[in-house]
Order: C-alpha cells, then sequence, then structure tokens
C-alpha cells in the first residue's frame, strides 16, 4: 500500500500577512460600527450630553 506523497506547504509572505492583516482589522471597524449603530439613539449619543443643574441634561 503506497502512501501519498506529502504536498509542501505554500509560505505566507510578509506582504500577504500584512494583507490579512489588514482585512481582518477592517471586518472588526465595521463590526464595531455595526454594533454602535445598533444600540438606540439615546445610548449612542450618550458623549454629547451635557450636564444642565443637578438632574438635567440636553445635546
Amino acid at each position: 500500500m503506497k502512501s501519498k506523497p506529502l504536498s509542501p506547504q505554500k509560505r505566507i509572505t510578509a506582504a500577504q500577512r500584512r494583507q490579512a492583516l489588514l482585512e481582518e482589522s477592517e471586518r472588526a471597524l465595521k463590526e464595531r460600527i455595526q454594533a454602535q449603530l445598533a444600540l438606540p439613539p439615546d445610548r449612542r449619543t450618550n458623549f454629547l450630553r451635557v450636564k444642565i443643574g443637578i438632574t438635567g441634561t440636553a445635546l
């Protein structure tokens, strides 16, 4: 019984690794943006609020 010869693994170049990392970070950024946009408007614009007096806030 003959075994199949092993195929040599393809080497990943630095340019390919850099491109894969770029694509992955772009995908992660899009996911984070979509997650933020999925929140209700009052939760995703909370950083714009300004305190007015003791209990009030306003955009």
